[in-house]
Parts: C-alpha cells; structure tokens; sequence
C-alpha cells in the first residue's frame, strides 16, 4: 500500500502524542518521502553508469568511422584532382607538342619554296631577295609574337592551377580543423557526463552507506 502525505501527517500525530515531538521528527526522518519503487538502488546507478559509457562508447566509435569516412573521400578527391592535373599537363605537353611540329613544318616548307623560288629566279633579282628577305623577318617576328602569347598563356594557366590547388588545400585544412573541433566538443560533453554520473553514484553511495 502506497503512503501518502495525509498518512504521514497522521503518523506524525500518533508518534507525537506516544513519544513527544522530537522523537516523532526523528522518527519521520527516516521514512522515505516517496514510494521505495522510486528510490535509485546501488545497482541502478552502477547499470546506468555503465549504459552511459557503452553509449559514449558508441558515440566515439561512430566519430572515428566518419572521421574515416571524411580521410577517405579527401584522399580520393585529391588522388582525383592529381589526376586531373596530370592529365591537364599530358594535354598541354601534348599541344605544345604539335604546335612546335606544325611550326617546323611550316617553316620547312616555307625554306623549301623559298628555296625554289630563288633557284628559279637564280641572280640579278635583288630586289626580290631583299622582299623576300623582308617577308622572312617579318615572319619570324610574328611566329616569336605568337610563342611569347602562348608562354603567357600557359604561364597563367600554371598560376591559376597554382591557386586552385591552394584553395583546395586550405578548405581541406578548414574541415579537418572543423572535424576536430566537433570531435573535441562532444568528447568533452560525453567526459562531462561521466564526471556528473560518477559525482551522483559516488554521493549515493555514501550516503545509503
């Protein structure tokens, strides 16, 4: 049968008249003021305590396989950004390639005409030569003209990639400092937890004795 306050404040009046006042307030104190079902036992605690850290436990565990998880998609990002830039390269070699062939065989078979032309004409065309020659200089200047713009060109593409790298590696830096930070906080809010469970079990046990 459960003891409610109205039973209490009616033992209290018995204990009073049977053993006088002090003796009842000592006697009221040591009934509980609750149903004993609600009363935290011992083992209770000791069974939640342990609850507690399979819980952090699992927590921890579960932080770890997404800190993996996070390394892995990262390495795999890179691996694939090195590629890229791999093959970024092979394409600019090989560009640079085929330009420098196409302008050997233009000029080739630009010396080759103006060869023939001038063994055809052979002597007494001076002023054909000094066209001629004129031609040549002024071909030279533009083939130069457009070497320099594709080394401008490729040595923009170069900082560019420079600077997207950086930026890659910052972020990545960036989430690795954020992954920690998150890391630390709830391994703080879980080592918090225990000191309280511990603090509670401890101040039980003292006093239940």
């Amino acid at each position: 049968m459960a003891i409610d306050e109205s039973k209490r404040q009616d033992l209290y009046l018995v204990a009073t008249d049977k053993f006088g006042r002090k003796e009842a307030d000592t006697l009221m104190t040591l009934l509980p003021t609750s149903v004993w079902e609600d009363v935290a036992t011992k083992t209770d605690l000791e069974l939640h305590s342990a609850l507690l850290k399979i819980q952090f436990n699992e927590v921890h565990n579960d932080l770890r396989t997404e800190i993996r998880g996070v390394r892995t998609e990262l390495k795999g990002d890179i691996a694939s950004l090195r590629g890229e830039i791999a093959s970024l390269r092979g394409e600019l070699k090989g560009d640079i390639a085929d330009l420098r062939s196409e302008f050997k065989g233009d000029i080739a078979e630009l010396r080759a005409e103006l060869k023939g032309d001038i063994a055809a004409l052979n002597g007494g065309l001076a002023s054909l030569r000094t066209e001629l020659k004129g031609d040549i200089a002024d071909l030279r200047a533009e083939l130069k003209g457009d070497i320099a713009a594709l080394n401008g060109g490729l040595a923009s593409l170069r900082t560019e990639l420079k600077g997207d790298i950086a930026d890659v590696r910052l972020e990545i830096a960036e989430l690795r400092t954020e992954m920690h930070q998150m890391f630390r906080k709830n391994y703080m809010v879980m080592i918090s937890a225990i000191f309280a469970i511990n603090s509670l079990f401890f101040a039980a046990t003292k006093f239940w004795g």
